[in-house]
């Protein structure tokens, strides 16, 4: 099972030139088609290399609070992995720079001698013993590393058919699209419409290729941007010190999903879209609003399968591994 030579096919990687970056949300929709007929569920993004991203200091980061992940295998299937996520809330705000000691710190920090982070990853959670120190995770802070200054390129101002939900919505979409949506079961059993949205299941990628499905890997690296398309299942993991930053948007081809899509009956949601708003107008207005045009379906290339094991610890550079 710790064999990854079924992971062959890589997803797509588009290089915009620095015009079309400058139109994100334009350039997306002008390839997405020919995405979705090749039957992948992600891309990934290159940005020009003329783009230097206007950033905030890390400094003024404030973590209120962190998790602390569990990993339990499953008692019925093998490979099979439950998450859980226990929240530990500071007392007082943590800053950047201590939280950067903690995940440095001899419990977390990897060894230079792992030659393959992904099987180091996958041995860690089947042979884990009480002893080993779990992973920390510092999620829902609702803060963007984007400055204002930023004008190219920000997920902060990202063109997406939820700016035009309606007012007292879309001040509580903040919450909906940054909240990790962390939810623990408990007592008698439930049965959920949509269990998949608790993000407590993981699934070793080959106990998926063998019952044929499709599974694929994407690197992360610093700058880079990952595009996860409707109804694509992932999970991943970071490689040591990480900051990425995540938003949820709306393209006019992500409607037909929302219409079908099911939610968790667990618990009540703390926003659900009426789908009943997105007409033909708000979707002319938006298309309007971000001049599309028919740009040329170019710089569309896939990466290449890397021949060495996946990425040495030394040669790590602010990356993450997910599987899609």
């Amino acid at each position: 099972m710790d064999n990854y030579n079924s992971l062959n096919k890589q997803v797509p990687v588009l290089y915009p030139t620095y015009e079309e970056f400058k139109n994100l949300s334009a350039y997306i929709i002008s390839q997405e088609q020919r995405i979705i007929q090749s039957q992948f569920g992600a891309f990934k993004i290159v940005p020009p290399f003329r783009w230097v991203p206007v950033t905030n200091c890390f400094s003024s980061i404030r973590i209120k609070s962190y998790l602390t992940q569990r990993i339990t295998p499953s008692s019925k299937v093998n490979h099979v992995y439950q998450i859980k996520n226990i929240i530990t809330t500071k007392r007082r705000a943590m800053f950047y720079e201590e939280f950067k000691r903690l995940a440095e710190s001899e419990h977390h920090h990897l060894s230079d001698s792992i030659d393959d982070v992904e099987e180091y990853f996958w041995k860690s959670i089947h042979e884990q013993t009480s002893t080993m120190h779990p992973p920390i995770y510092a999620a829902d802070i609702n803060s963007s590393l984007f400055s204002k200054k930023e004008t190219i390129c920000s997920f902060s101002n990202l063109k997406s058919l939820l700016n035009y939900y309606p007012l007292d919505i879309k001040d509580r979409l903040e919450n909906f699209v940054n909240d990790n949506n962390l939810i623990e079961l408990s007592g008698d059993e439930k049965l959920c419409t949509a269990p998949i949205q608790h993000k407590t299941l993981l699934i070793h990628p080959n106990l998926l290729i063998q019952n044929n499905i499709d599974c694929h890997q994407i690197i992360q690296k610093q700058n880079e941007i990952v595009c996860i398309l409707p109804r694509s299942y992932h999970f991943g993991f970071n490689c040591g010190l990480n900051i990425a930053e995540a938003i949820n948007y709306a393209l006019p081809s992500w409607i037909n999903y929302g219409m079908k899509t099911k939610i968790c009956s667990c618990v009540q949601p703390v926003v659900k879209l009426d789908m009943q708003h997105f007409t033909t107008d708000i979707v002319d207005k938006f298309e309007q609003d971000i001049g599309k045009t028919k740009l040329p379906l170019t710089n569309f290339s896939f990466s290449q399968q890397p021949t060495d094991p996946i990425t040495h610890v030394s040669d790590l550079f602010v990356g993450k591994s997910m599987l899609h």
